[in-house]
């Protein structure tokens, strides 16, 4: 079973705004970061469909609270969804599927992290134990390593 849990940005972040804009634009810190990351609402997918129905896409996870979701999460990627002017929906691969498969902290229960596992284009499999961190000071970084 998938367990996710989505952040539902306050109204003052632009549409395309993340947690790097929180900082600059809006002077978040450490512990405001970690109490927004709090506010996670869990999803649920949708029931499978008995066997015997042909497989289909994926659809959009329901998510409590917070109305449209324009992401879907499939066997090897994450989407947004578009949707165009006339109301055609339009997938757009933002990136391979990367799954949070634990918390991850030192010997002495310090330095913090969690165990990113996702495979590339080529289907090996990587993991990388993120320091939480450096989601505040290197964001550079972190896109790097999982480019």
């Amino acid at each position: 079973m998938l367990r996710l849990k989505i952040l539902v940005p306050p109204a003052e972040f632009s549409p395309a705004g993340d947690i790097v804009d929180a900082v600059k634009e809006f002077g978040w810190e450490r512990q405001r970061i970690l109490q927004f990351v709090e506010t996670a609402i869990a999803y649920s997918e949708p029931a499978p469909k008995s066997s015997s129905a042909p497989p289909e896409e994926p659809s959009a996870p329901t998510v409590e609270k917070a109305g449209y979701f324009p992401f879907k999460l499939s066997n090897d990627a994450i989407w947004f969804i578009k949707e165009d002017k006339d109301g055609s929906k339009v997938p757009i691969r933002l990136a391979s599927r990367v799954d949070v498969v634990a918390k991850t902290r030192d010997g002495v229960g310090e330095n913090w992290g969690r165990l990113l596992r996702w495979r590339d284009h080529e289907g090996r499999q990587h993991q990388w134990a993120m320091p939480m961190e450096a989601l505040a000071a290197e964001q550079g970084a972190v896109r790097a390593r999982l480019l």
